[in-house]
C-alpha cells in the first residue's frame, strides 16, 4: 500500500524519530486480461533543519511481486530516477552504512525483503527543508469473481497509521 518515510538522524540506529509527511502522491495502475501492474509515485517533505536518514517502508498485495524501487537524485539537473539493483545483501549494507555515515554525497538507498510482500528502504539524505521522490511498481495477477476482476490499493496495512498526505491522484 502507500509508503510511508520515518526520518532519523544519520548514523542513528534503532526506530525512525518520526515520520515525514507525503506531499504529493500519484497512483497508476494498468489492467491487461487478469494481470495488474501499479506504480505508485510518492514525494516526501523534510520539515526538518537538519539533513535526514529516511527509513521508507511499503508493502505490496499479498502475491504481488515488487518490480523496481526507485529513488530521485537531488542536486542532480531534472531530478531523474535511480532504479535499484539486485547486490549480495552484507555487500550492499556495508556499502551503503559506508557512504551514510562518513558524510559521502553518493546519495545511497538500500531496499530490503523483511517479509512475504514487506519491504523497508533507507534513503539518504534527505535535505533539511527539500523533498524525496520515490517510485515503485509492482505486478500482481488479479482474482476473479463470478467472471469479474478486482483490483484494490490499499491505502494503510491493518494496524497502521498512513502518513498524511498533503495531495493524492488515483489514474486508472
Amino acid at each position: 500500500g502507500m509508503g510511508q518515510i520515518g526520518a532519523r538522524v544519520p548514523g542513528s540506529l534503532g526506530k525512525a524519530a518520526f515520520p515525514l509527511a507525503v506531499q504529493s502522491m500519484s497512483v497508476k495502475t494498468r489492467i491487461d486480461g487478469d494481470l495488474a501492474t501499479t506504480i505508485v509515485d510518492q514525494v516526501f517533505f523534510n520539515p526538518a533543519s537538519d539533513d535526514l536518514e529516511g527509513v521508507y517502508r511499503v508493502r505490496v498485495p499479498r502475491g504481488a511481486v515488487l518490480d523496481s524501487f526507485c529513488i530521485d537524485r537531488p542536486g542532480r539537473l531534472g531530478k531523474p530516477l535511480m532504479c535499484g539493483y539486485v547486490k549480495e545483501k552484507q555487500t550492499a549494507r556495508r556499502q551503503y552504512r559506508a557512504q551514510v555515515y562518513v558524510g559521502s554525497r553518493d546519495d545511497p538507498a538500500l531496499l530490503e525483503w523483511e517479509a512475504p510482500g514487506q519491504y523497508k528502504a533507507h534513503i539518504y539524505p534527505i535535505k533539511a527543508g527539500s523533498i524525496r521522490r520515490v517510485v515503485v511498481m509492482y505486478t500482481e495477477w488479479l482474482e476473479s469473481t463470478g467472471g469479474v476482476r478486482h483490483w484494490r490499493y490499499p491505502m494503510a496495512s491493518p494496524g497502521s497509521a498512513a502518513s498524511p498526505a498533503q495531495r493524492a491522484n488515483a489514474v486508472r
